[in-house]
């Protein structure tokens, strides 16, 4: 699957490739993870690791703005990239 990205945006490239199979009712399985979607959580300083299917475990170093990668966390959500739990924080987020 093919999918044309914002243009003029950081990474510079017109489209994102994600490899999928179709399954019931009109939708697809990816599986793989959208790259230009991951970059922001890895320059905000996050790392993570891929399971299967679809899930991804994000680490958020101590040293990130945690209100940042929350934003990227929900802006991802938002756009239907990704769903996103929380596990366990270490930081202090103010409400």
């Amino acid at each position: 699957m093919f999918f044309r990205l914002e243009e003029g945006a950081w990474h510079g490239s017109a489209t994102e490739s994600l490899w999928a199979e179709p399954v019931p009712g009109g939708r697809f399985l990816l599986r793989n993870s959208p790259f230009y979607a991951l970059e922001p959580l890895r320059q905000a300083g996050c790392s993570y690791e891929e399971g299967p299917g679809r899930l991804l475990a994000v680490d958020v170093s101590p040293l990130a703005d945690i209100q940042h990668v929350y934003s990227l966390l929900e802006q991802g959500e938002q756009a239907q990239v990704w769903h996103f739990e929380e596990g366990h924080r270490g930081h202090a987020v103010a409400d």
